[in-house]
């Protein structure tokens, strides 16, 4: 049996699959009052749907395992960030893929590779937040500190020309990219709010930021002042902590996620 032959004989199950999802979304977005249905439908069968819809992506997903370490291999081997990380972002670009896909147009591994690929590139180029930097411009920052490494490894003390020329970017995008300041280690003087006694913070406060990790501690207690600290703007938090001000907008979403559903 040829490869051609064997993804032919997987469309029409990822058809399947892909039209029970649908019909638990859209069973979903019914119970949720989101739509309307024409006629009446029991919530029961909704909730069947909706079961239903959940087993065929787990299903899809199982079937499919072996893009995550494809794309996830590769740029680790090149690039060095913790592989389970990565492995996660790789997950979230399948589970997108799921969203997006249309049977009609191509197999699914060939539409799914795409989306994960371009989370797990986004992950390692910005050490998975850690660089404080959009995607674009830190392959950039890699880019010059590259061409920098390769002229000192010659013996040469380059500049910012030297950098520019050797890397083909804009000399003044170049000097920028060389003054950023990589995202500095949390020490213990971060967390002074959080080490309040807990009996000044409350049980319930207490209870909640137990569910955060120790990043997120920190940069939920710098944004609203628990403790004794002065609730900072996204722009304080950020200088404070040496990341940008969107990279704080975004730990601090998933943070408030997580608060949410501990909650």
């Amino acid at each position: 049996m040829t490869q051609q032959t064997r993804r032919d004989d997987r469309r029409p199950n990822e058809a399947r699959l892909a039209r029970r999802i649908e019909a638990g979304v859209v069973a979903g977005a019914v119970l949720a009052g989101r739509m309307t249905p024409a006629d009446p439908v029991p919530e029961a069968d909704l909730r069947a749907l909706v079961a239903d819809g959940c087993a065929a992506r787990a299903e899809l997903v199982a079937a499919h395992g072996g893009l995550v370490w494809l794309v996830v291999n590769p740029v680790a081997n090149r690039t060095g960030p913790d592989r389970d990380e990565l492995r996660q972002e790789a997950c979230l670009g399948m589970l997108e893929a799921i969203e997006r896909f249309d049977p009609a147009r191509g197999c699914f591994a060939t539409f799914a590779l795409v989306r994960m690929r371009l989370r797990v590139g986004e992950a390692a180029a910005t050490r998975l937040g850690a660089l404080g930097l959009p995607a674009k411009r830190a392959r950039a920052w890699w880019q010059v500190q590259t061409s920098r490494a390769a002229l000192e490894a010659s013996g040469r003390t380059p500049g910012v020309e030297d950098i520019a020329r050797q890397s083909g970017l804009d000399a003044a995008r170049v000097g920028a990219l060389l003054g950023w300041r990589t995202t500095r280690p949390l020490t213990d003087e971060d967390e002074i709010a959080l080490g309040e006694p807990a009996e000044e913070r409350g049980p319930l406060v207490e209870e909640l930021l137990q569910a955060l990790d120790r990043d997120q501690r920190v940069l939920i207690a710098h944004r609203y002042g628990i403790g004794r600290k002065a609730a900072g703007s996204c722009a304080e938090v950020a200088q404070l902590l040496g990341v940008s001000e969107a990279t704080v907008r975004r730990r601090e979403r998933a943070a408030l996620a997580v608060l949410r559903r501990a909650a």
